[in-house]
C-alpha cells in the first residue's frame, strides 16, 4: 500500500514514500499484551521504541537511547509518555 502513493498523494504536494522509509519498518514488531491490549516495539541502533494500547484504547509510549537499560532503569524516568 505505501509503495502505491504517488507524488501528490495527500494533494498538498507530497513526496512519495521512500525504500528507506519502507524499510525501516521491520525493526517494528505488533504483539499481543496480556491485558488484550496491543504493543508495538522496535529495537534500532541500540535503542528500544514501545508503544502499549491499552483495551480501553489509551497510549503510552517509551523511548530508551541505550537497549542495555530496559532491565535496570525504571521506564516512567526513560521518557515514557501517556
Amino acid at each position: 500500500m505505501l509503495r502505491a502513493l504517488s507524488p501528490n498523494w495527500n494533494s498538498y504536494g507530497s513526496q512519495p514514500i521512500t525504500e528507506a522509509a519502507i524499510d525501516a519498518l521491520s525493526n517494528f514488531c505488533v504483539v499481543p499484551a496480556g491485558d488484550g491490549g496491543i504493543q508495538l516495539e522496535a529495537h534500532f541502533g541500540g535503542k528500544y521504541f514501545q508503544l502499549d494500547i491499552s483495551p480501553e484504547g489509551k497510549m503510552k509510549a517509551m523511548f530508551l537511547s541505550d537497549i542495555q537499560a530496559i532491565g535496570s532503569k525504571d521506564p516512567a524516568s526513560e521518557g515514557g509518555s501517556e
